[in-house]
């Protein structure tokens, strides 16, 4: 498969919905495939810089799986611990670029850790409803209002990539807007309390793929 990316241009992918679901797709299928290909038995730190080492050739470009993610899919943000553009000015894979950010991306990528949401196959044509979806299950099982020590307590992935979100209000809004009714009004308390958002330490550690 890795092999018919060389095939793939730019142009195949003619709308936002199908570049989101291709990148995304990729995005897992890469991370699992470096994980078997690099016999990888307790955690991907086991391979330094794991996310930027493994690789596929798409079209004529070279693309990590940090290059995915920040490159591409984060609209050429840079990763969140360097605070610049992934991709220097001029980059010829500023071609695959898509449309627009998508914080949901964040509740879609799989790096095959205990930490990381559950992984599943993005179609273009159901995509919306398919990160909407993935949106309330990470929400409703990752995220406790704890009112005794006035806490929100979640994922680190929301301290990381908060910014994307519209920062921490942006993800106070984010967890209410996809919450089940009881969580939601628990949020809402919350946030009306100014309750503190706890991020709790992230899993790396192998998950059962």
């Amino acid at each position: 498969m890795s092999r018919a990316l060389k095939l793939l241009r730019p142009e195949d992918l003619a709308t936002h919905e199908e570049r989101l679901a291709f990148w995304i797709n990729l995005y897992n299928v890469q991370v699992i495939h470096g994980v078997i290909a690099l016999q990888i038995t307790e955690s991907v730190r086991e391979i330094p810089s794991f996310f930027s080492t493994i690789a596929y050739q798409v079209g004529e470009d070279i693309f990590t799986p940090d290059g995915i993610e920040h490159g591409l899919l984060r609209m050429n943000t840079g990763h969140p611990s360097r605070h610049k553009s992934f991709f220097k000015e001029g980059d010829p894979r500023e071609r695959w670029f898509l449309e627009e950010r998508d914080p949901r991306i964040h509740v879609s990528l799989v790096c095959v850790s205990a930490g990381c949401p559950p992984i599943a196959f993005y179609d273009a044509e159901r995509i919306d409803d398919q990160l909407t979806l993935a949106s309330e299950g990470f929400v409703n099982t990752g995220v406790e209002v704890d009112d005794e020590k006035e806490e929100i307590v979640t994922s680190s992935i929301f301290d990381w990539y908060g910014d994307d979100f519209g920062g921490r209000d942006g993800v106070l809004e984010f967890f209410i807007e996809h919450a089940d009714p009881e969580l939601e009004e628990a949020l809402r308390q919350a946030r009306d309390k100014n309750y503190a958002m706890r991020f709790l330490p992230y899993d790396w550690s192998l998950n059962s793929l």
